[in-house]
């Protein structure tokens, strides 16, 4: 498949965009192509910012090649005003097609809200910063009672969920360990979500597929403690949280390195974690 690239010099003086294509199997692998591409092109610090399918017949008269023709790339470069603009972490990337909202309204912070005794935390985070502050968040909490996968379709066309848990990973070491491991296929897949549980409050400490950290619990002291650490690290609450999954046509993708979906699932039951439906026994024994 043939991939569109809008690629940006995050540069705090002198930004531009630049168009890039690129051949490969899935979005993910067209990314990683542009983003190498454009290093050997002198951009220091290329950011993807928007991304979509597209056709021969799109490509301009005149452009660059790269690798037999796996990338091209267009002669022009646009720069403009330096403005602050949110890094989406990866694994999600908006589409070139407008949407409701513009991605400058995508601001870093939270926002709390109630379903009638549910509480809702919601972070935006940069990419740099996802990880780190999902673990400083776990390290909170004394235990867990499970972690688990919720793999998404990866062709995005079917609302198909599965669930896969492990209960030996049952305190902040042991599930940062795990995730450390292999970023490709958790924290930085664009089809799964990942999920640290704790039966008080019934509270779920997530990073969504769209690669936002969302706690749902119905306990006030376990969200205090989580606002507490965001307060701490500077991040604003903010009155109103506008994502990349709302008002935003957008894509998800994943690592070239990681798993497909059926070798994924083998990797998760080899390392111990076993399928659950949900309103289930969340229990294997």
């Amino acid at each position: 498949m043939l991939f569109y690239t809008l690629i940006e010099e995050d540069d705090p003086k002198t930004p531009f965009v630049q168009v890039y294509w690129a051949y490969a199997e899935h979005l993910g692998a067209a990314l990683e192509k542009i983003y190498f591409a454009a290093l050997k092109n002198g951009f220091k610090n290329p950011v993807w910012r928007e991304a979509d399918p597209t056709t021969e017949d799109a490509l301009p008269d005149t452009f660059h090649l790269l690798n037999k023709n796996e990338v091209f790339w267009s002669e022009s470069r646009n720069y403009f005003p330096p403005e602050e603009i949110i890094k989406l972490p990866y694994g999600v990337i908006c589409s070139g097609i407008e949407g409701e909202l513009f991605i400058n309204e995508v601001k870093k912070g939270f926002n709390i809200y109630k379903k009638e005794n549910l509480y809702c935390l919601e972070v935006n985070i940069s990419d740099a910063e996802l990880a780190p502050l999902y673990f400083d968040i776990l390290n909170e909490y004394n235990s867990f009672d499970a972690f688990w996968y919720t793999l998404h379709d990866y062709s995005g066309e079917e609302n198909i969920n599965n669930l896969f848990v492990n209960e030996e990973l049952n305190n902040a070491q042991k599930i940062i360990a795990h995730l450390n491991e292999d970023f490709n296929n958790g924290i930085k897949n664009g089809f799964c979500s990942i999920t640290s549980f704790i039966k008080e409050g019934e509270t779920n400490i997530n990073i969504s597929d769209h690669k936002k950290i969302v706690i749902m619990t119905y306990s006030l002291k376990i969200l205090d403690i989580a606002t507490k650490v965001l307060i701490d690290k500077g991040i604003m609450n903010l009155e109103s949280l506008k994502s990349i999954d709302e008002g935003f046509y957008h894509w998800h993708f994943r690592s070239p390195n990681s798993l497909d979906r059926a070798d994924l699932i083998n990797k998760l039951k080899s390392l111990g974690f076993f399928e659950w439906i949900p309103d289930s026994n969340i229990s294997n024994n």
